[in-house]
């Protein structure tokens, strides 16, 4: 594993650990060309998934992972340039557990938690 492969990995554990131990809160950034993300349903069944939907008020390059709670990617749109406007992107996983959906806009990042459970 390279370098910063490891550091996501390290940073998404952490982020994984923050929102078990205290919930997940979104700090949005006034800068941000986010102004909402969110998933539904949620928790949701593996097999059915879940839609993750985000809204940009202006032009960004977009990264969306879904990570395990291991830092393992199970769902990835690499670094797509997207206009101004609502996405939506349908993910099903394999088995339950806990995912979280890291969103990163021209350098502002965001993560969701999100449960899957049978």
């Amino acid at each position: 594993m390279n370098l910063p492969n490891l550091y996501f990995a390290m940073k998404t554990l952490l982020l994984a650990l923050m929102c078990l131990l205290f919930g997940c809160i979104a700090i949005t950034d006034t800068d941000s060309p986010v102004t909402k993300f969110q998933n539904y349903p949620n928790p949701f069944e593996p097999s059915v998934g879940t839609v993750i939907e985000y809204t940009l008020n202006k032009g960004a390059t977009v990264e969306l992972k879904v990570v395990d709670i291991l830092g393992r990617g199970v769902f990835l749109v690499n670094n797509e340039i997207q206009t101004a406007g609502t996405y939506k992107y349908k993910c099903t996983v394999t088995t339950s557990g806990t995912y979280l959906a890291v969103l990163t806009a021209s350098g502002a990042q965001e993560t969701i938690r999100m449960i899957a459970t049978k």
